[in-house]
């Protein structure tokens, strides 16, 4: 039971993550539930939303992940490894560096309902110099997964995963820097490290 459902045509949403399921061919969008401020204090959870067309758009209700105690932010979902579907999301608060990037999984996109947590993937308290906060996935030729992350600070990080589990491989304990901000506020990536090749 995917629960009620809301239609709406162009549906606002920050930090979006879309896939299609090809099983179905229905396409999915998931986002931000809120940032938890005055501005915009939103709703526990993850915003999920649902289309046939990308033009009109049902949004599956309640929010994914509802039972939680706060907006969640950023999600990127992917196929988990045996089956179902993997959903990578950050709980924060606005301006701090005590963060978490964790994991669900859920057997379907279908329901909003069916998301069953798995826990912390990769945290930080301030003394890590980064920020813990939206994740994104990717997977290289060769079949490894890599979770990048991070926001301002010292910028985006990059951990490999255990395909089989979703979490950070133990081989992971150093991070890799791939981005960082010079004196000027810009955006350098880092002669250092050189990202993974992506599969398209």
């Amino acid at each position: 039971d995917a629960g009620p459902q809301k239609k709406m045509v162009n549906p606002w949403l920050h930090d979006p993550s879309s896939l299609v399921d090809g099983g179905n061919g229905q396409y999915y969008v998931f986002g931000t539930g809120g940032w938890g401020t005055k501005n915009w204090p939103g709703e526990p959870g993850l915003r999920v939303f649902t289309s046939t067309d990308l033009h009109h758009w049902l949004r599956l209700l309640p929010n994914a992940l509802a039972s939680a105690a706060q907006p969640l932010w950023a999600p990127e979902v992917v196929p988990a490894a045996g089956g179902g579907w993997w959903l990578y999301y950050s709980v924060s608060s606005w301006g701090s560096q005590n963060s978490c990037v964790r994991l669900a999984w859920s057997p379907s996109l279908a329901s909003s309902i069916t998301w069953l947590e798995r826990g912390d993937v990769v945290c930080s308290s301030g003394a890590e110099g980064y920020n813990a906060i939206d994740p994104a996935v990717v997977r290289t030729i060769e079949g490894e997964m890599w979770l990048l992350f991070g926001s301002a600070w010292q910028g985006v990080q990059m951990a490999r995963l255990d395909s089989s589990s979703g979490k950070l491989s133990h081989n992971a304990s150093a991070l890799r820097r791939t981005v960082e901000r010079n004196a000027w506020g810009l955006l350098n990536t880092t002669a250092t490290t050189r990202p993974p090749v992506v599969t398209l």
